[in-house]
């Protein structure tokens, strides 16, 4: 993998001419380590499991986020994988200090055939809930482009 240097900063400048909105999936120890990315993105979607680990995991990022790209617009999606702790979505809400965009419920038969396929489950499935919630985690952090996405099958587009 390529860390440093313009790579990053000048792929996403190129990105940004071409398209309105460009997802990016990052793994947190990516921006750990390579905090750079984050100065080319207007928003971040975290992707919370209700779990102890999870959300513990959540505030330390969020934390330093808030630190280090305080202009960073924050959000967060509650993955609703682990039951271990049952902790509430007003809970994590509060313990984020961030506004939750969805749920993404879980879909475990219809993600094995997604995979299967090679499609992803929003692709194969639009009118499912999850599907449905990653619309609407997209449209909190980029509201201006939730119409253009309806006419143009944008989760098609982007997740398929």
């Amino acid at each position: 993998a390529h860390r440093g240097g313009q790579f990053w900063p000048d792929m996403m400048q190129h990105v940004k001419q071409e398209f309105s909105t460009t997802i990016v999936d990052l793994p947190r120890n990516l921006i750990l380590q390579t905090p750079d990315v984050l100065k080319t993105l207007d928003a971040a979607i975290l992707v919370v499991p209700a779990g102890y680990a999870g959300v513990s995991a959540a505030v330390r990022l969020v934390a330093y986020l808030r630190q280090e790209h305080p202009e960073l617009t924050l959000t967060f999606v509650l993955s609703d994988v682990r039951k271990d702790a049952q902790l509430s979505a007003s809970d994590i809400a509060k313990a984020l200090g961030l506004e939750m965009a969805a749920v993404l419920p879980r879909c475990d038969a219809q993600m094995l055939r997604a995979l299967r396929k090679g499609h992803t489950v929003a692709a194969l499935y639009p009118r499912m809930a999850y599907a449905k919630a990653c619309l609407a985690a997209l449209n909190g952090v980029a509201p201006c482009d939730a119409e253009d996405r309806k006419s143009a099958g944008f989760m098609k587009k982007v997740f398929g």
